[in-house]
């Protein structure tokens, strides 16, 4: 289960901290106030998306400061992070060089796959899926 949310220089974030109740969760505020990029940052975590350079702020990736998202569940802490490359550390355990997708390290605390989460604009989860298919 994930505890904390830590965000640094990620989007509107220059470094929100969020902390989850084991229950339920709702992330509410004003028109352009950061919601969504919670849900990319929880995305981004979990399923290297999106891709590309823009949620970096380049100011302070030049001052070395970088982009960070810190994830903490109760097996661990899991960081992404941005500074020259994208870096995942798990436990202490350094990932560089990964491509696309989450090292299968990562997936594996994580317990997580695309099925576990819904999007905005997704069609209406198994509702759009043939009997079949959900079974």
């Amino acid at each position: 289960m994930i505890k904390s949310l830590h965000l640094k220089n990620w989007y509107s974030h220059i470094d929100t901290f969020i902390e989850f109740d084991p229950h339920c969760n709702i992330i509410v505020g004003s028109t352009d106030g950061g919601k969504s990029n919670i849900i990319r940052a929880l995305r981004k975590i979990t399923q290297n998306r999106p891709s590309g350079d823009d949620f970096v702020s380049w100011d302070e990736l030049n001052n070395g400061t970088g982009t960070s998202i810190e994830l903490v569940a109760d097996n661990g802490t899991l960081k992404w992070i941005k500074d020259k490359q994208d870096k995942y550390i798990l436990n202490g355990t350094v990932f560089t060089a990964f491509g696309k997708d989450v090292p299968q390290e990562v997936s594996d605390f994580l317990n997580l796959s695309s099925i576990n989460t819904q999007f905005q604009l997704d069609s209406v989860f198994l509702l759009s899926e043939t009997p079949g298919d959900v079974a």
